[in-house]
């Protein structure tokens, strides 16, 4: 509900894309991207932080955490 609240859902879905370093706006899409993945990270249960803290942008921590936790291969996870 709060991504929602301050239209940050979009960088969560990657419809929000990167734009490039020379870009007027990379620094405030950086600062944006920062704010979400933090407060994805803080959301989680601490023994979980650890293992997510070194991504660098929310489209790769949610990457991480759906390659982690996805249950797409029943049969591998019995």
């Amino acid at each position: 509900m709060a991504l929602d609240s301050k239209k940050k859902v979009e960088f969560l879905t990657s419809v929000t894309k990167m734009p490039t370093p020379s870009s007027r706006w990379y620094r405030q899409w950086c600062r944006a991207d920062n704010m979400v993945r933090c407060w994805v990270i803080n959301s989680m249960i601490p023994d979980l932080k650890e293992n997510f803290m070194s991504t660098k942008f929310v489209k790769h921590l949610c990457s991480e955490i759906t390659e982690q936790y996805s249950q797409a291969n029943a049969p591998l996870l019995f």
